[in-house]
């Protein structure tokens, strides 16, 4: 602001200029000018808040897998900053803050900040995050340009404020005089502009945004009926409605992700005008991105199936262009499917040349796809089931769906874990489970509770048995790979059995073999749930890090030694969450812990388990590993959680991982979980690498 010099103000005294004030420095209020400026200096804030938010998981939030991580938003000369909900996210954007302003002059204004927290904190923690920050806490945001900056699940209390103002103008009305016709012009004028002006305004935004980010266009319609939906909630808070909504159909519409590696080929067309027509088609990936798309006008009517070929003449030869070679080929004309499948009926039909265009692109030698395989294009009709599978090699859908499968499962049983561990590592670092069939539902419960916390891409399934290694790897390929020798499926799940020991035993041997591979690795048992990223805990250089299984509670401060050892003579430590470094201590412990287990068999006497074993381990290597038992806090056992519900009130928004443990038997474990809202399967399995198992 120092290069803003030019600038002068003139003051009139009874109508009279009395000359002209020259600030040292900075603008008028209003002034036009005064936006640019903002916008140069907020850019370079904007862009530090999404390069620090890019690498730091406590910078910025997400409300769901698939969306964009949202840091900050500016409003004019406002600024809301988004992080998680502890003392050392908030340090980040204080330092952030000050390295911002020490560059550009401008200085925070602490005393009109405000600091907002989710719900489910206690008192203290908030009280503890505020003296952090140095800002008073609010439990409510201003208004921005007349509107609430923050949209709660009640309608009715968001549209409270908008009826109370104009309760608040029809008051000013009642000494008027006026024609009944004269108050009907008044009301439309003025009364139903409030309510419209409102609507619109977050209509219009959301669309725009939405087309912006995502990099669509704005769709009318659809901005349309999100006016209407708010219309009738403000009618439910007793307002009078703007207009009579119109009424739609829409089909419910469900687009299935096609198997990794394909890509899925959507194509349409439709009437765009009294007198033309359109097509387009859509490429996306796996995760629903889109990889390419078109969309053409046609001033001419053509027949509908002459429209939806091509379309998908346009979109195959799209996705060849672009070097696709496995491909999914979804339309809803059902005569153009079957025929593209059957190939009858061509000859003699009027569209016989347009489909030879499409069959020639299906079957063209292979000259121009060396180096990249053989092309394998499936062809379904959308929101039905796949109806079969074109091959230029191997002309029986049927033949060709089992050779795939066949091969596929073939090919996962020969994937080896150093080829696994390179391929799912991130950072050099691997999030571990064991998995029989039987905990199929728990694994993708889990799974969902991680891909909140953007940490799934680094998951490696290590399935016990083929029926989990093939049924993971045909939906998440490449994350599941069996260390041989197979398991029995349905001996491994009874707690207790020989199946489990054996099952569990496993374990340290599958750590040691990562270990040796130079990975971090973090072992879970499925039948957890992440509420937060728990990585930020794994501090400092210890050789590995674990939990506790006792339910008494401790100080918030307690220790993070090796606890004394319990009644029987070892120490109490959960086997369900380990996290290591690969050290040759830690590879001590994984090989002390190996023996441990071979010193105690399972037996009908004695129903051994993994557990004691290591907490063995940890006793007898005690001073040679370096160790450190999380916070209680953030990491309590199932008998703590779910059983001292005081405990769990005072401790709510802390937890970090729950451990449905203190428990046998599937059906109980999946009880609790629905009873605290933690079995997530049944509603969020979309959020899920492997969807609807």
């Amino acid at each position: 602001m120092l290069l803003v010099s030019s600038v002068s103000y003139s003051v009139l005294i009874n109508g009279v200029s009395a000359g002209h004030i020259r600030p040292s420095r900075g603008l008028r209020q209003g002034d036009p000018l005064s936006p640019y400026l903002f916008i140069m200096c907020a850019d370079v804030l904007s862009h530090m808040l999404h390069q620090t938010a890019a690498s730091d998981p406590d910078i910025g939030i997400q409300m769901a897998v698939m969306a964009p991580k949202i840091s900050h938003l500016f409003f004019a000369d406002d600024t809301l900053l988004f992080c998680k909900s502890h003392v050392a996210a908030l340090r980040k954007i204080q330092n952030l803050l000050a390295k911002y302003a020490s560059a550009s002059g401008q200085q925070i204004n602490l005393s009109k900040s405000v600091l907002t927290i989710s719900k489910g904190y206690d008192e203290h923690h908030r009280q503890l995050l505020a003296e952090a920050a140095g800002i008073p806490i609010t439990s409510r945001l201003e208004k921005y340009l007349g509107l609430p900056s923050v949209c709660g699940k009640s309608k009715k209390s968001l549209f409270q404020g908008i009826r109370e103002r104009i309760e608040a103008r029809i008051m000013q009305w009642d000494s008027r005089f006026l024609s009944q016709a004269g108050k009907g012009v008044l009301i439309k004028a003025v009364l139903q502009a409030i309510p419209v002006y409102a609507m619109s305004s977050w209509a219009i935004w959301f669309s725009r945004n939405e087309a912006a980010h995502s990099g669509g266009t704005l769709d009318p319609i659809r901005t349309h009926r999100f006016i209407e939906s708010y219309n009738a909630a403000y009618v439910e808070a007793g307002g009078t409605p703007r207009y009579v909504a119109t009424q739609h159909h829409v089909g419910e519409l469900n687009w299935a992700r096609p198997d990794r590696p394909f890509v899925k080929l959507n194509f349409d067309s439709g009437i765009t005008t009294s007198k033309g027509t359109g097509f387009g088609g859509i490429i996306r990936d796996y995760q629903g991105v889109c990889l390419a798309w078109f969309a053409f006008h046609n001033p001419h009517r053509l027949d509908p199936e002459h429209e939806e070929l091509l379309a998908a003449t346009f979109v195959l030869e799209l996705a060849l262009d672009l070097g696709f070679t496995k491909m999914v080929l979804e339309g809803d004309c059902l005569t153009v499917i079957n025929t593209l499948i059957s190939r009858q009926n061509v000859d003699n039909s009027p569209l016989g040349n347009v489909f030879s265009d499409i069959f020639s692109l299906i079957d063209q030698p292979f000259a121009g796809f060396l180096g990249r395989g053989p092309v394998f294009l499936v062809i379904c009709v959308s929101l039905f089931s796949v109806l079969g599978i074109l091959s230029p090699y191997l002309r029986s859908s049927a033949s060709l769906l089992s050779s795939d499968s066949r091969s596929s499962d073939l090919k996962w049983r020969d994937y080896k874990l150093r080829d696994a561990a390179a391929y799912v590592a991130k950072n050099n670092t691997l999030i571990v489970c064991a998995v029989s069939e039987a905990y199929l539902e728990f694994l993708n419960n889990w799974l969902i509770s991680i891909a909140r916390q953007n940490h799934h891409e680094k998951v490696l399934v290590i399935a016990e048995d083929y029926a989990t290694l093939d049924k993971v790897n045909q939906r998440w390929p490449g994350h599941a790979v069996l260390i041989p020798p197979a398991l029995e499926a349905a001996a491994a799940h009874k707690f207790g059995s020989q199946g489990f020991f054996n099952f569990t035993a496993r374990r340290p041997r599958h750590l040691l073999q990562i270990l040796e591979l130079g990975y971090n690795v973090m072992y879970n048992d499925v039948d957890m749930v992440w509420l937060a990223d728990p990585f930020s805990y794994f501090q400092g250089n210890y050789d590995v890090y674990f939990m506790d299984d006792m339910a008494y509670v401790k100080p918030f401060n307690h220790s993070h030694d090796l606890p004394p050892p319990g009644k029987k003579g070892r120490t109490y430590i959960c086997s369900c969450l380990i996290y290591l470094r690969p050290t040759s201590r830690s590879k001590l412990l994984m090989r002390k812990w190996i023996e441990e287990m071979q010193d105690q068999p399972w037996s009908r006497t004695m129903k051994a388990n993994d557990q004691p074993a290591f907490n063995w381990a940890l006793n007898k290597t005690a001073g040679q590993v370096e160790v450190f038992l999380l916070p209680q806090t953030a990491f309590p056992t199932g008998g703590l959680y779910f059983r001292n519900k005081t405990w769990a009130k005072e401790t709510e928004g802390m937890q970090v991982m729950i451990h449905n443990n203190y428990i046998i038997g599937f059906e109980k474990k999946i009880k609790r979980f629905r009873e605290y809202g933690l079995w997530l399967v049944d509603d969020h399995f979309s959020e899920s690498p492997l969807g609807r198992l």
